[in-house]
């Protein structure tokens, strides 16, 4: 019997219908964002290869059900709520969800109206007004460098374009300082963030070091000049990152494109840029 591989949108219908606490969203693209970060971005997320990439998004009896749509409820905004059948006395007088007898899926107030075996439901997690991306973007992590798309149809180029093209915009907007590695804006986490780098300075310092040699170890270590202050180092640390992540971007939308004039060769095409 021959396999049929999801589009690259039934695959985010798949993931949001399963897991929706981690995907739902204020719309639909931020919930594509979401997922897409998982799929072409995140280390560990099971898919290695083009033959485990087949194997996680292959469609079946069982998936079939979750392909087509989403619940609109988990594309609006609106407040959503775990619900339990079952709740317990913890902690003196305060009651929870025994979290075994959970069931599936996150739901509106309205709808727990009409549900009378739920004991205590639970506000699920609200998400930040912006999208943060997974603080990877590495060749050798990325699904776009690891997995032959060609073998694939066209929706998971698209996917792919979409996701790094949006990637790359985040980079260039007033929420960059909430990436991994970025200098915090505020002042608190600022101070945290140059004191764990200090912490974490001390592992290089041995008897009878002069402040010149210390200096010159850090250097060493994290490949970037240091002269003893910190923040300036952690600022020019996050220029050097971000200047790597930005090509590693660029690089990775080039091959893309490249890829997909190659997959259309002999089309009637001028220009290629695929659209979500």
């Amino acid at each position: 019997m021959s396999t049929k591989l999801m589009s690259a949108e039934q695959a985010v219908n798949l993931m949001i219908n399963l897991y929706p606490s981690l995907y739902y969203a204020p719309s639909l693209e931020r919930v594509q964002m979401h997922v897409f970060d998982q799929i072409f971005n995140v280390i560990g997320n099971g898919i290695r290869d083009t033959a485990e990439f087949v194997q996680e998004f292959t469609i079946t009896k069982d998936n079939q059900p979750y392909l087509d749509s989403v619940p609109q409820k988990y594309l609006s905004g609106e407040p959503l709520f775990h619900a339990y059948t079952e709740s317990e006395i913890r902690f003196g007088d305060r009651e929870s969800p025994v979290f075994e007898s959970g069931i599936d899926g996150l739901f509106t107030s309205e709808e727990l109206t009409q549900m009378p075996q739920v004991k205590i439901t639970r506000l699920a997690r609200e998400k930040q007004d912006f999208f943060v991306p997974y603080p990877n973007f590495k060749e050798e992590y990325s699904l776009v460098w690891r997995v032959d798309l060609n073998k694939f149809d066209e929706s998971w180029f698209n996917a792919a374009t979409f996701y790094y093209e949006n990637a790359k915009k985040f980079f260039h907007s007033q929420h960059v300082h909430h990436y991994h590695g970025a200098f915090p804006i505020d002042k608190v986490q600022a101070d945290n963030l140059i004191d764990s780098y200090e912490k974490n300075f001390k592992r290089y310092r041995t008897e009878g070091m002069t402040e010149t040699e210390y200096h010159q170890a850090i250097t060493k270590a994290y490949g970037l000049e240091y002269e003893g202050d910190t923040e300036d180092f952690v600022r020019r640390r996050w220029v050097v990152e971000l200047a790597r992540i930005e090509l590693f971007i660029d690089t990775t939308l080039d091959k893309l494109n490249q890829e997909l004039i190659q997959k259309n060769e002999g089309k009637d095409l001028y220009t290629i840029k695929p659209k979500m």
